[in-house]
């Protein structure tokens, strides 16, 4: 299993470093690790520079900047491997996580990716990991019976925890392109409606939300992903047999816009995203909760936030 690893790179001059280390120390070896400076001001593409001329698969390339996905989408043009992986810069990898994606092709050749868990450093240095549902804890590995059930605990996998078959990547579109936050999960989303995913519930990866300029702190919703979704059911583009849990899934996903917004005092697409799925039968609960609260006036819901924090505080 030949592997191509790319990192997008924009001003992450305090983290690159320890995310190439990452890939090189692995105990199962890359075949190329190609860093794409996607137009950093900081010292980003300097660093890479200097570790291009100490390790020799390490390939370095500079462009104006043009965001992630296209960052991503060129990272896998420029691949000679027959599968690539994507690592964000600010995250890393554990030493095994390439060791488990072997063993996961060795047993499931013919999926379209390997995917793995992994933990999350808060901005607080606390750890967490993600919810996983569907599949045994830890130790099991196997394809993902039905990835759109599985998502509606949160995300088992991220961009820096899976390795796509070339082809398989190819044949979506890749990351599309032109969006600011989500086009991670669309192309997960079609991916898990064509592809068998093989998965392993064991932490081989680092997601570092303490790390400075996350594109996350900027750009934190998803509705893009969710516009696919309405779009998909309305056209019935989606396998018959996986038609109510990805109606599920849509509404899991706009009940956490939802949640969000009115959290923050907003109200943008709310009535809207509350109307679509008023039929669900699912998360019928959660729609009345948060039906009820969208109808508060912003200044009085702020009000009761901020007791709720001092009261724990």
């Amino acid at each position: 299993m030949d592997i191509s690893v790319i990192i997008p790179l924009y001003n992450k001059a305090l983290h690159i470093e320890r995310a190439i280390l990452s890939v090189i120390n692995q105990n199962f070896p890359v075949s190329e690790l190609i860093v794409i400076d996607d137009g950093s001001n900081d010292e980003s593409y300097d660093i890479v520079h200097v570790l291009t001329k100490k390790y020799s698969k390490l390939k370095l390339f500079q462009q104006e900047n043009h965001g992630v996905s296209f960052t991503r989408n060129k990272g896998v043009e420029l691949a000679f491997s027959d599968y690539v992986a994507f690592l964000d810069a600010d995250d890393e990898w554990k030493p095994d996580f390439l060791e488990h994606i072997r063993r996961l092709h060795n047993n499931f050749p013919d999926c379209g990716a390997y995917a793995t868990s992994y933990e999350i450093i808060a901005e607080n240095g606390e750890k967490k990991y993600p919810k996983i549902l569907e599949v045994p804890p830890a130790l099991w590995m196997g394809i993902i019976p039905n990835l759109f059930k599985m998502m509606q605990g949160g995300s088992p996998f991220f961009t820096s925890s899976i390795v796509l078959n070339k082809k398989v990547f190819q044949s979506l579109n890749g990351f599309p392109e032109g969006i600011k936050r989500g086009e991670d999960k669309i192309l997960w989303i079609k991916l898990g409606m064509k592809f068998p995913i093989a998965f392993t519930a064991t932490n081989q990866v680092i997601y570092h939300q303490d790390a400075t300029n996350r594109a996350s702190k900027i750009f934190d919703r998803e509705v893009e992903a969710i516009t696919l979704l309405d779009n998909l059911i309305t056209q019935q583009d989606v396998p018959f047999a996986l038609i109510n849990d990805i109606k599920d899934y849509c509404a899991f996903l706009k009940l956490q816009y939802v949640s969000n917004m009115v959290v923050e005092g907003k109200n943008k697409y709310i009535k809207r995203m509350l109307y679509s799925i008023k039929n669900n039968k699912k998360y019928k609960q959660k729609w009345i909760w948060w039906s009820f609260w969208s109808r508060i006036p912003s200044s009085i819901l702020k009000k009761i936030l901020d007791l709720k924090r001092n009261f724990l505080n």
